[in-house]
């Protein structure tokens, strides 16, 4: 069945089948193994692999028992926080008993960025009914600072307790820098076998080392699909109004006169406000150069002002936004200059049109393991992944979407409709009636989610959860705890949300997810494709958020439901076969009847 290699294949199977036989009784997956083989052999050659695996494959446990059984220092890195945290919480606790029957054992832990820590100086310079509310955690032993373990959910109160990196002034230069929360947990991270993280902080360390991750040998990228995304946001540059914002703060706490440069900040709001999302001149004589040239000269005379040895974080936050303004105002050949969108306290940011080449002599320093229930289209191309350095592998999927699922299309809905809007959210009522159990509705934009929520409130006694109205655990946890609990979200609940503890039986996708048209990093894309990127462009960048967001019905292979993909252009127009040819092979209906008879 499975071609043993080696040991480490055969240690891996071993443990692979005992671990599955012993929690969950059950034979492990033919193509699980494959899998987990085919891991090994990469560990064993020193290669690189991109393996497409689907829902409900059990891919988790097919890279994590080679992984940790091959004695190499080993990063895990997820695109969302929800799958380190199951992966933390969960997984790697039931997998250590595995390995402690069999007595073995391994070590993990977790590298989160500066920000998602307390930091102390910022404490200590809070009032102390401010600090209240805080200091009870200080007297738990298990107390590592984390924000997660003072649930803190609102970022502006977060804000005036952590301090990200270009607000820290570094160990040696702060008064409490000996007992930095996020120091010491960076310390505990160079023993363990085992380090999680995230796509965002490991691509921050391949532009800029600095020791946030130790030395580690493999590397495997969970929901690698993302990854493109966040290497091209690393090596771009971005300012907020949120930065500014704290760095006037800081500015008056230091009684550092503004008066200049509010007014300054004014004008590069207006012109944001002017030319939103727009792509923006870097020539010297344009009037954003001006704006930012302004800038530039404010911010350094107030840092002539700052003595040597005095105010340290504020000389340290003038520096990092002075770099930001100067790579804005000399943006190389391979970048564009934008504005930020409306809904975006972005003001200014780069995009670059190609990751630098440099990036490929870093996968051939280590094993890089990639691996998803979608692969982007070229994906090894996207990340600068050299030819004859890697092998691609389609395992498939464990589900059997022919008998366990339904595509249900509504004949004459799409967003071609005059009246399309309220037809939609009639067409979600008729569906809710006729599914009696969870519902799932995802949305492409958060003006139809929430006319949909105001919707379904006034016509119905149903109290639906929408994202946004409470944190996103607490809005999961109600949602796995009602039987017949409806759920409404965006583009972050399409994937990373594992609910196989208790499945849908209806998703709902509000219509295909073509690309934005302002949406510059596509743009780009189908610069090069030209006549051709709508079909080498568009289609499979809907077709890969589809896929995603249908994987979160059918989690496991006893889980039954309906997809509902409420736009006819799905199958009626005439490119509505590329995507039967993209997307998983799901028995279709048009009519409520078969929704009824399918789930009874």
């Amino acid at each position: 069945m499975v071609n043993i290699l080696s040991s480490l294949n055969e240690d891996s199977i071993n443990l692979l089948q005992h671990h599955v036989n012993h929690n969950f009784n059950s034979t492990p997956y033919n193509k699980q193994l494959k899998l987990t083989d085919s891991v090994c052999r990469t560990i064993e050659d020193g290669t690189n692999l991109i393996a497409k695996a689907g829902t409900g494959f059990g891919k988790t446990l097919a890279y994590l028992i080679p992984a940790i059984t091959s004695g190499k220092k080993v990063v895990i890195s997820t695109s969302t926080l929800t799958l380190l945290n199951q992966l933390d919480s969960e997984v790697l606790p039931l997998l250590l008993k595995t390995f402690q029957e069999q007595n073995r054992s391994f070590s993990w832990s977790v590298a989160k960025g500066r920000a998602q820590y307390l930091c102390l100086d910022k404490f200590n310079r809070l009032n102390p009914v401010e600090t209240l509310p805080y200091a009870k955690f200080f007297n738990d032993e298990s107390f590592l600072g984390d924000r997660n373990q003072l649930f803190v959910n609102d970022d502006d109160t977060w804000d005036n307790l952590s301090a990200g990196a270009d607000e820290c002034i570094g160990r040696n230069q702060c008064s409490f820098g000996s007992n930095c929360f996020y120091e010491r947990a960076k310390n505990l991270r160079s023993d363990v076998d085992l380090l999680l993280t995230t796509h965002a902080l490991y691509s921050k360390e391949l532009l800029s080392p600095s020791n946030v991750l130790p030395a580690h040998d493999l590397v495997v990228f969970d929901e690698c699909h993302d990854l493109p995304r966040y290497l091209h946001d690393a090596f771009s540059t971005k300012i907020t109004e949120k930065e500014l914002v704290r760095y006037l703060k800081q500015c008056h706490k230091y009684l550092i006169p503004t008066d200049s440069l509010e007014l300054i900040i004014e004008n590069l709001y207006s012109y944001k406000d002017q030319y939103p999302n727009q792509i923006q001149s870097s020539s010297s004589a344009s009037d954003l150069s001006s704006i930012l040239e302004s800038l530039q000269i404010e911010l350094a005379a107030i840092l002539s002002t700052i003595l040597d040895g005095s105010n340290q974080r504020i000389k340290h936050l003038t520096e990092q936004i002075l770099y930001k303004i100067e790579a804005l105002l000399y943006i190389n050949r391979n970048e564009i200059l934008l504005t930020g969108e409306e809904d975006s306290d972005v003001i200014l940011h780069t995009i670059l049109r190609n990751l630098p080449v440099e990036v490929s002599n870093y996968w051939e320093g280590k094993t890089v393991v990639f691996t998803s229930a979608t692969i982007p289209f070229e994906f090894a191309k996207s990340i600068v992944l050299k030819e004859l350095t890697y092998s691609e592998l389609d395992f498939g999927s464990e589900i059997d979407y022919s008998n366990k699922a339904l595509l249900y299309i509504p004949k004459d809905l799409s967003n071609r409709n005059s009246n399309y809007r309220e037809l939609l959210n009639q067409e979600l009522i008729s569906l809710i009636k006729v599914n009696p159990g969870r519902t799932l509705m995802l949305f492409t934009s958060h003006t139809a989610m929430e006319s949909a929520y105001n919707f379904i409130k006034e016509n119905t006694p149903l109290q639906p959860l929408m994202q946004g109205k409470l944190p996103r655990e607490d809005i999961l946890n109600n949602f796995k705890s009602q039987s017949d609990s409806i759920l409404l979200g965006t583009n972050s609940f399409w994937q990373g949300i594992d609910l196989s503890v208790a499945p849908c039986s209806l998703v709902i996708i509000d219509k295909i997810p073509f690309p934005r048209p302002d949406d510059h990093r596509i743009n780009l894309l189908k610069e090069k494709w030209g006549e051709y990127a709508f079909h080498m462009v568009d289609i499979p960048h809907a077709a890969l958020l589809l896929e995603q967001g249908m994987g979160r019905l059918l989690r496991n292979k006893n889980d039954k439901g309906v997809i509902a993909i409420l736009d006819s252009r799905l199958s009626d127009s005439n490119y509505s076969h590329y995507f039967k040819m993209l997307l998983p092979n799901i028995p279709s209906a048009s009519a409520f009847d078969h929704i009824k008879s399918f789930l009874n």
